[in-house]
């Protein structure tokens, strides 16, 4: 959402989380393209992000535009 935890970290739609909290969601270039490997990394991102507890501030790597940044995010409950 506009206001989320999020888009005030300076996430914008088409970036990708790399990693949270120093564990990797990369996944080799040649499986990239892999509908069960997208699957396993949705997977593990809400896996990673599970062991989070609302208020709980997570560390994700961030790739935008080819560059690398490390952003700290404190995700909320849904309201939806």
């Amino acid at each position: 959402t506009e206001d989320g935890p999020a888009a005030k970290a300076g996430i914008i739609e088409g970036d990708r989380i790399a990693a949270v909290n120093g564990v990797s969601l990369r996944v080799a270039r040649e499986d990239a393209g892999d509908a069960q490997v997208a699957i396993a990394k949705a997977n593990r991102l809400r896996s990673e992000l599970a062991k989070v507890e609302s208020g709980q501030t997570v560390e994700l790597t961030v790739v935008s535009a080819g560059r690398s940044r490390t952003v700290r995010v404190t995700p909320v409950l849904s309201s939806t």
